[in-house]
């Protein structure tokens, strides 16, 4: 089966190598830059994981995530963020994230994390 994750990043660079990365693993990938352009593409593709960035050109990632919770309890949500703190940590999950990383990335822990979120 193949696994469909949305990446909802505005750094253009960084959202085409998660995508380019995950599509080596057969996910079927898609990329919004925006928040709103997000919103749209989750309800379009029904993704199995949402990787999103907590800080967006047009607004703040966890009212992005509170949006997504509204409409899906299931989907798995990972929070990345450059502005990383213990408190956006506890605040994104406490908001329904699954996990939280900080930039710079390691592309094979974000694929272990997005894998734990989709074990059934």
């Amino acid at each position: 089966m193949t696994r469909r994750v949305l990446i909802v990043e505005d750094e253009t660079i960084l959202a085409k190598n998660i995508k380019r990365y995950l599509e080596h693993y057969q996910y079927d990938v898609r990329i919004a830059s925006t928040g709103t352009n997000g919103i749209a593409q989750f309800k379009e593709c029904q993704p199995d994981v949402v990787i999103l960035d907590i800080h967006l050109p047009d607004g703040d990632g966890r009212e992005i995530l509170s949006q997504i919770r509204q409409v899906s309890e299931s989907v798995g949500i990972v929070i990345i963020t450059a502005f990383g703190s213990v408190q956006l940590a506890l605040d994104a999950m406490a908001s329904g994230a699954n996990d939280y990383v900080e930039k710079p990335i390691s592309l094979g822990t974000l694929k272990l994390l997005i894998e734990k979120c989709t074990a059934s």
